[in-house]
């Protein structure tokens, strides 16, 4: 519907909200925008979760590797004789080892969730990008009608329908008709 305030036309960015206000589609379009922050906040979680267990693995192994390389170095002290005996399992080593797999599985459970979020929120992106220029091009028309720019949506009707547009040198319009160029 055309505004009752036709100065509103004259200002196409106070139209547009004007339009805005009115969209049908508005609503989804919020909604869809609230749930992309919740899903931001969601990953951004994840994504920490990951580097955390990310790091945490690299800490665990190195030191595990420095336990090796001490209890190394202690075989080699105690066995002086030359016959190099198997070291007994170190139970601080295979905690370490035990934590690391915990850790491992956090960081792929982590990983694959942050992907699936990764999946949605591009999803939301693409809704959102389509819903805004379903906005711009509805408004375009919209405003286009209400400002009196396509005159042909003004005539149709007292033309009681009849077909091929005959405004005659009017270049303006789907129909292209009449003069001289051609594309």
């Amino acid at each position: 519907p055309v505004p009752a305030d036709r100065a509103l036309l004259a200002d196409a960015q106070r139209a547009f909200e004007h339009f805005k206000g009115r969209y049908p589609g508005l609503r989804a379009m919020e909604e869809n925008k609230s749930l992309m922050k919740e899903k931001y906040v969601e990953a951004k979680k994840l994504g920490e979760l990951v580097n955390k267990a990310r790091n945490k693995i690299n800490y665990l192994k190195s030191t595990i590797e420095q336990i090796r390389r001490e209890r190394a170095i202690e075989g080699v002290m105690d066995n002086k004789d030359g016959e190099e005996e198997p070291l007994p399992a170190d139970p601080e080593e295979e905690r370490m080892k035990a934590e690391v797999d915990e850790e491992k599985q956090i960081y792929k459970n982590s990983f694959a969730a942050l992907k699936a979020l990764k999946a949605e929120i591009e999803h939301i992106q693409r809704l959102l990008q389509r819903g805004s220029k379903k906005l711009q091009a509805d408004f375009d028309t919209w405003y286009g009608v209400a400002s009196g720019d396509l005159d042909e949506y003004e005539e149709a009707p007292e033309e009681g329908g009849g077909g091929a547009g005959g405004s005659g040198g009017d270049e303006e319009g789907p129909s292209g008709g009449g003069g001289g160029s051609s594309v």
